[in-house]
């Protein structure tokens, strides 16, 4: 993990991200960008004389470059080198090209769940790129404490064969967080599978993290989100992981509906890591 993108809008919220990325910049030695997207007159950045005619935008943009840099300073004096982009008139999708553009390896996103942030960092734009990312997304809520650290990481799952690679990857994240993790399956009468069955599964799974697996769990619930939310509460998870398989996965329990739901409504940080067969 060498570079981490943190797109923010400066709220409270975002700063949390901010600082759970600053967190991971120790742990992995990585670079930060510090990405904010705004809306200006279309015209503005072509005239010669904008300042005159938009006087208001120019006080913005001086405004935000300034916030950028006051990142890119926090980094700086914890001896991290890190960048600031200010991006116009753009959506969720500048995210994704900024990704590949610097060969980004985390997103780490400020989330308030269902209602989203103030401004284009909404619940919408949110789950479009916990959805869509081509690499780890952690989403870090505006509950908890102000220090980030996850020490026990629940990882849940349907645990079937053909995430195993996609698991591995995922558990060199979970290795530079520094942190154990539990293996859970919710087992609800809507994708019951008899317990022998899941813990040969889980059994796979745990074998390919020595060291990592403190405990595997089978939770049965009448509902996969209220059981999910339970058995944190009850073994007081400080994250959540999951693997999102696409819509049109044969494993229709973890689908990107499933993910963007845990995202919005469990009050825990989520780092979320995107399926993906080659296709």
């Amino acid at each position: 993990m060498k570079q981490i993108l943190v797109p923010t809008d400066f709220s409270i919220c975002a700063q949390r991200a901010v600082t759970a990325a600053l967190g991971l910049a120790n742990t992995a030695e990585a670079e930060i960008h510090f990405l904010h997207i705004t809306n200006i007159p279309v015209d503005w950045q072509g005239m010669s004389d904008s300042e005159k005619i938009y006087p208001e935008v120019t006080e913005k943009i001086k405004r935000l470059n300034l916030q950028l840099d006051r990142l890119v300073e926090e980094a700086r004096k914890l001896g991290y080198t890190s960048h600031k982009h200010l991006v116009f008139n753009r959506d969720y999708r500048a995210i994704l090209d900024h990704i590949a553009l610097n060969e980004i390896d985390l997103v780490v996103m400020g989330s308030r769940g269902a209602s989203g942030l103030k401004e284009w960092l909404v619940g919408s734009n949110t789950q479009k790129i916990v959805r869509l990312s081509p690499v780890p997304v952690l989403v870090v809520k505006d509950e908890g404490p102000e220090e980030f650290k996850i020490n026990h990481l629940v990882f849940v799952s349907d645990f079937e064969d053909e995430v195993m690679e996609q698991f591995k990857a995922y558990l060199e994240f979970v290795r530079q967080l520094g942190a154990k993790i539990s293996l859970l399956f919710i087992n609800t009468p809507e994708n019951f599978t008899d317990t022998l069955t899941t813990k040969i599964k889980m059994g796979n799974y745990a074998m390919h993290a020595p060291g990592l697996v403190e405990n595997t769990y089978i939770f049965n619930h009448y509902s996969f989100s209220r059981g999910l939310k339970a058995f944190c509460e009850e073994h007081q998870a400080d994250a959540l992981g999951m693997i999102t398989h696409g819509s049109h996965s044969k494993m229709h329990l973890f689908n990107s509906s499933l993910t963007e739901s845990v995202v919005n409504h469990i009050p825990l940080p989520v780092l979320t890591m995107h399926y993906s067969n080659g296709e």
